[in-house]
């Protein structure tokens, strides 16, 4: 597991902002207690890991602020960022109940405070509240549907179109919009490779992508800083 600076935890888990939408909202008093007795903070730094494919899982991480990526590798050390991990997502939950060492990696894209729950608060914890077991499961029900929706739009819609819906994607951790409420600034958090990647392209590819958005006007690409014109417009694009 990679290790980050260890913080002490800012407030108990029931006083985070994302706590009430989080899968652990069905706890009790006392079990949200234990939480706290025993959750670890840190924080990373952007690039560094928060644990790594192939690592033994040894609990739950559930992010409080930052942007984090899920990363996969092959025996070549070739990679891929197989999707982007936001605040209040748990993560290695498929690694934890699979019982197996993670099969991706999770890395930071932003300066990310990120909690720890280690296995035997998480066994503990799930032996007496089956409402939270019926939530990792329906969680682990939703990454597939998800994987099955990336995979379609992957062969369906348009390299245009799967950007449009990156930057989509990326604007409520990176980005910031005016008091318009209709342009919007945004600062890449990924390497143009990784980016290709993750679009299932080459790199010279989406270079042509970008320079299209930028003659439609939907998005202006300066480096890794983007100007988005007309937020409204660039949603209805992707409807």
């Amino acid at each position: 597991m990679g290790v980050g600076l260890r913080l002490e935890p800012l407030h108990a888990c029931r006083q985070c902002r994302l706590f009430p939408d989080s899968c652990w909202s069905v706890l009790d008093e006392r079990d949200r207690s234990l939480l706290d007795g025993y959750r670890v903070e840190s924080l990373l730094c952007a690039g560094q890991p928060l644990f790594h494919e192939r690592h033994p899982c040894h609990g739950l991480h559930c992010i409080e602020s930052g942007l984090l990526a899920l990363r996969k590798s092959d025996e070549h050390g070739n990679s891929v960022i197989l999707r982007l991990a936001h605040p209040g997502e748990t993560l290695g939950f498929p690694a934890y109940f699979g019982r197996m060492d993670y099969t991706a990696g999770a890395e930071a894209l932003r300066e990310s405070r990120v909690c720890f729950f280690p296995t035997r608060l998480v066994q503990e914890i799930l032996s007496r509240n089956p409402a939270l077991r019926d939530e990792f499961s329906r969680m682990l029900a939703q990454e597939l549907y998800d994987y099955g929706e990336a995979r379609l739009r992957l062969a369906t819609r348009t390299l245009e179109w799967r950007l449009q819906d990156l930057l989509l994607q990326l604007l409520p951790g990176c980005g910031s919009v005016d008091e318009s409420g209709n342009q919007a600034r945004l600062e890449l958090p990924l390497a143009r490779r990784d980016l290709a990647a993750m679009l299932g392209v080459r790199p010279e590819t989406v270079a042509r992508a970008v320079r299209q958005l930028g003659e439609q006007g939907l998005a202006q690409f300066n480096g890794r800083e983007i100007q988005i014109p007309d937020l409204r417009r660039l949603r209805r694009e992707v409807r």
